[in-house]
C-alpha cells in the first residue's frame, strides 16, 4: 500500500420474500414485480415486504401435473436433471412421501409436520434434489477457495465432514444452507463441471439452486434464524438479478432477520447461549462487511444503523485457528495449512476494519449532499453549522483511511512474486487493495483536499494494475462483483484523464484503460455487469474522438459483439461524477 497522506426496528424476515406463505409456481419461478428504488433503511425493508406480499399471495396450488413426470414439466431441458440425484421417490404421493427417506443422511431432518400441499410443491420443483457428487465436490472446492475467505460464516471443517461423511454421523447441514452454498460457489466453479452436469450456462445452474433456496424459505421450512442470515448472505453472490432480487434486496432480508435475533449485540457474557460466540461474531461482521460493500457499489448508505451494531472489532481469536485439528483434503481447501488459515483470517479482519472506513466515507457523501441542499441565503447559521460538521467528517474519514493503510502488515501491502502462494491468499489480498482504492476514489470524488486529484488518479492506476496482475496469474475469474465495480470505477477515471491534451499522463491513462477493458471482456461470461461495461466502453470509443489515434480502435473492431450499452453507470454514478475529481 502506498496511499499518500493528505491534509430502529426493522420488519422481520417473515414480512420479506413471502416467508411462510409458499406459492407453488412451476419451475423456474419468475416474478415481474419491479424492485423499488432504495433510499434509506426502513424504506428498503418496507419495499421488499410490499414486493413479496404480492408474489406470495397465491396459495399453494394442487392442480399441478402428476408427480411421475417432473422433469418434462418443470425444467427447460431434460438433461438438466442429470445434475441431480436422490429422485427415487418420483412416484410417491404427497400423503405417503417422506423426503427424509430419499434425502442423504447429512441433510438436517425436515420439520415433522409439513403441509402435504407444501411438500408436493417442494417435490415438484426439485427442492429435494441435490447436486450430483462431481458437481457437489467441485462446488464445495470453489466455496472454500473463493467464498469462505470473504465470508467466513460457516464452520468449514464441520460442513466438509458432514457432507462427505454422508450418513449424518458426522453432523448435518440445513437444506436451505446447502442450496445457498451452491448458489455462491456457482459463480466461481469451473464451467466444465456445470456443462457436464447438463446445464447450458453458469447462470442457469445458479438459478436452479437459487430457486430451491427461495422455495424453502417461502415454505418456512428452516426455523433457525441464524441459518437464514447465513443463507441470504451467501445468496448475494447471485449473478442473474432480472427479477429485482439483487444483492441489496437479499442483504436487506438478512439484516432484519439478524436484528430480530440480536445478532449485532455482544453475547460474550450470555449464559446458555445456543450458538458458538465466535461464529456469532463472524456472521455479524460478515453482515457489516457485505452491507458496506454493496452500499459502496450503489453509492448509498448501508442498511445497518450505527446504533444497532454493538460488536467490538473481530479478532484472530474469533477464528479459533488452534482448535481446528481435523484432517482436510488438500485439493478442496486452502485451510489444510495453518499459516494459510491464519493469513486469510487476518485478511478478513482487515476487510472488517475497512468496512468501517467505507461506512464513514458514505456518510460523508450523504452529508455533502445534505449540505448542498441546505445551503441557502435564508439559513446562513444552519449552513455554517452543517459545513463544520461536514468538514470534521471529511478529516475523520481521511485519517481513518490513512491509518488503515499504514497499519496493514507488510505481507498484506504488496503481492509477492512467489507463484507458489495459495491462490486464495493472492486473490483476497488483491481484492482488499482494490476495495481500498475504490473507496479512495469515491471519497476524493468531491475533491475535499488539494491532493484529491492525485489521489483519484493514483487509485485508478492501482486498481487497474492489481486487477491485471490477477489476470496475468489467471486468477481474475475469482473476483467477486465488488472487484468488477472497482475496475469500472478505474475505467471511468481513465476516460476522464484521456480527455486531456496529449501528455505522458494521457498515454498512461490510455494504456490502463485498455488493460481494464481487457479485464472486463474476460469476465463478460461470468458477470452481466462486465458485459455491459465492455459494451459501454466500446460505445464510448466509437462515439468520441479522444482516441482517434489510439490502438484501442483496433480493440474495438475486434469486440463489436457485446450488445448495446444500457445504463451501465447507474449503480456507481455517472462517468462525469466519478471522473470529475481527476480532471
Amino acid at each position: 500500500m502506498d496511499y499518500p497522506h493528505s491534509p430502529s426496528t426493522s420488519p422481520t424476515a417473515a414480512q420479506q420474500w413471502g416467508h411462510g406463505n409458499l406459492p407453488c409456481y412451476p419451475y423456474p419461478i419468475k416474478t415481474n414485480v419491479h424492485q423499488p428504488g432504495v433510499d434509506g433503511h426502513l424504506a428498503f425493508a418496507n419495499d421488499a415486504a410490499a414486493k413479496w406480499s404480492e408474489t406470495s399471495a397465491a396459495p399453494a396450488s394442487l392442480s399441478t401435473p402428476p408427480l411421475s413426470q417432473p422433469s418434462s414439466i418443470h425444467l427447460p431441458e431434460e438433461n438438466v436433471w442429470s445434475a441431480f440425484t436422490n429422485l427415487q421417490s418420483e412416484g410417491s404421493t404427497p400423503q405417503g412421501m417422506n423426503p427424509q427417506a430419499f434425502l442423504p443422511g447429512f441433510i438436517k431432518p425436515l420439520p415433522a409436520m409439513i403441509n402435504p400441499a407444501t411438500l408436493e410443491c417442494l417435490h415438484l420443483n426439485g427442492v429435494f434434489a441435490l447436486a450430483n457428487p462431481p458437481l457437489q465436490n467441485a462446488l464445495l472446492g470453489a466455496f472454500a477457495e473463493c467464498v469462505l475467505p470473504s465470508m467466513p460464516i460457516v464452520e468449514w471443517q464441520n460442513l466438509f465432514h458432514a457432507i462427505h461423511g454422508g450418513d449424518g454421523q458426522h453432523g448435518s447441514v440445513s437444506l436451505l444452507l446447502y442450496h445457498a452454498i451452491m448458489v455462491s460457489a456457482t459463480t466461481f466453479v469451473d464451467i466444465g463441471y456445470i456443462v457436464e452436469a447438463g446445464f447450458s450456462s453458469r447462470q442457469e445452474a445458479q438459478e436452479s439452486f437459487f430457486q430451491k433456496a427461495r422455495l424453502l424459505y417461502q415454505a418456512n421450512i428452516e426455523s433457525d434464524s441464524l441459518i437464514i442470515v447465513q443463507s441470504f448472505l451467501l445468496m448475494t453472490y447471485r449473478l442473474d438479478t432480472a427479477d429485482g432480487d439483487d444483492s441489496r434486496h437479499l442483504v436487506g432480508i438478512a439484516i432484519p432477520t439478524a436484528l430480530s435475533i440480536g445478532l449485532f449485540q455482544d453475547v460474550s457474557q450470555a449464559i446458555n447461549f445456543p450458538y458458538r460466540p465466535t461464529l456469532w461474531r463472524r456472521i455479524a461482521w460478515a453482515c457489516h462487511v457485505v452491507d458496506c460493500q454493496i452500499a459502496l457499489r450503489l453509492r448509498r448508505r448501508p442498511i445497518i444503523q450505527r446504533a444497532d451494531f454493538c460488536h467490538q472489532m473481530i479478532s484472530e481469536d474469533d477464528f479459533e485457528l488452534h482448535h481446528q485439528n481435523l484432517a482436510m483434503a488438500h485439493e478442496l481447501s486452502p485451510y489444510h495449512n495453518f499459516a494459510a488459515k491464519r493469513e486469510l483470517a487476518l485478511m478478513f479482519i482487515a476487510n472488517a476494519r475497512l468496512s468501517v472506513c467505507i461506512r464513514n466515507v458514505l456518510d460523508v457523501q450523504c452529508k455533502e449532499s445534505q449540505l448542498r441542499a441546505s445551503t441557502s441565503p435564508a439559513t446562513p447559521t444552519s449552513a455554517v453549522s452543517d459545513d463544520s460538521d461536514y468538514s470534521q467528517s471529511v478529516f475523520i474519514s481521511e485519517r481513518m483511511l490513512s491509518e488503515w493503510a499504514n497499519s496493514l502488515p507488510v505481507n498484506f501491502q504488496t503481492t509477492p512474486q512467489n507463484q507458489e502462494e495459495e491462490a486464495a491468499i493472492t486473490v483476497q489480498r488483491s481484492l482488499l487493495h482494490m476495495t481500498f482504492y475504490t473507496t479512495i476514489a469515491v471519497f476524493h470524488q468531491a475533491r475535499p483536499f488539494p491532493s484529491s486529484n492525485f489521489c483519484v488518479q493514483h487509485a485508478s492506476r492501482q486498481i487497474t494494475l492489481v486487477a491485471f496482475d490477477l489476470h496475468r496469474r489467471n486468477l481474475h475469474r475469482r473476483l467477486p462483483i465488488v472487484g468488477v465495480t472497482g475496475i469500472l470505477v478505474a475505467l471511468v477515471i481513465h476516460i476522464s484523464e484521456m480527455k486531456a491534451p496529449p501528455s505522458p499522463q494521457k498515454d498512461e491513462a490510455t494504456k490502463n484503460f485498455q488493460l481494464g477493458l481487457e479485464m472486463m471482456a474476460s469476465l463478460r461470461d461470468v458477470y452481466s455487469e462486465a458485459n455491459r461495461v465492455t459494451s459501454w466502453a466500446l460505445k464510448f470509443i466509437q462515439q468520441t474522438s479522444v482516441l482517434s489515434d489510439s490502438p484501442l480502435h483496433g480493440f474495438q473492431s475486434q469486440n463489436r459483439g457485446f450488445g448495446k450499452a444500457s445504463g451501465m453507470l447507474q449503480s456507481v454514478g455517472s462517468a462525469e461524477s466519478i471522473g470529475s475529481a481527476s480532471e
